[in-house]
């Protein structure tokens, strides 16, 4: 599945379901993911530079202990009280489905490839395009647990839950909506491990607690 570009689906998605009442709230979140696609973006070409044999890419996912935690509380009290984990969790969650977004695009899996604009974006040297190359092509570079960072399954269902979640301010609504996110990624263990410690393990205890 070709997934079309990050802005224009962006627009697209806005105009189709109105997720943000006011001009000001979409321009925020817009503003905000592009930002952040910038950074994510920024960050992984100089790791790409910096790039040895052996290298993996930067990952970090949800600590399973932590989330298992506060869906137990959850559960059991109706309450978050962990309010900075909950915070965490939806931080690394929005990270995790814009960066599994570009490294798709880099590996070929969208309608676009990110490298092709780097050379003027970053004027790049020719040593430093032979670099990129090297990283983008090695086996093991782009992938978290031995799984390639590719998603043509799960990812069109995660860019759909992304605005809701940075919608999402009270602590119980950024459990649901990240509760919706985990649910896509559950039935994948790859995909699960790209964005919770134990990968799909975890997220079958987390729904199963307290049930014996």
């Amino acid at each position: 599945m070709k997934i079309i570009s990050f802005k224009n689906w962006l627009i697209k998605e806005n105009e189709r379901e109105r997720i943000f009442a006011t001009e000001d709230e979409w321009y925020d979140y817009s503003e905000s993911m592009h930002e952040l696609q910038d950074d994510i973006e920024y960050n992984l070409y100089h790791e790409m530079l910096d790039f040895q044999p052996g290298d993996r890419v930067s990952w970090s996912v949800v600590p399973a202990n932590r989330a298992k935690k506060i869906w137990k509380d959850y559960g059991e009290l109706n309450i978050v009280r962990d309010t900075k984990g909950i915070q965490m969790i939806k931080d690394i969650l929005i990270t995790n489905i814009n960066k599994l977004y570009l490294i798709n695009a880099i590996c070929g899996h969208d309608t676009f490839l990110p490298q092709n604009e780097w050379k003027d974006k970053f004027e790049m040297t020719p040593e430093q395009l032979e670099k990129v190359k090297e990283a983008t092509d090695d086996y093991h570079f782009l992938t978290y647990n031995n799984q390639d960072l590719i998603s043509d399954y799960g990812l069109p269902k995660l860019l759909q839950e992304l605005p809701l979640l940075y919608k999402a301010k009270d602590e119980i609504e950024i459990l649901q909506v990240s509760d919706r996110i985990f649910n896509i990624v559950h039935p994948r263990n790859d995909l699960a491990g790209f964005f919770i410690e134990g990968g799909s393990k975890t997220l079958y205890e987390m729904s199963h607690d307290g049930e014996k």
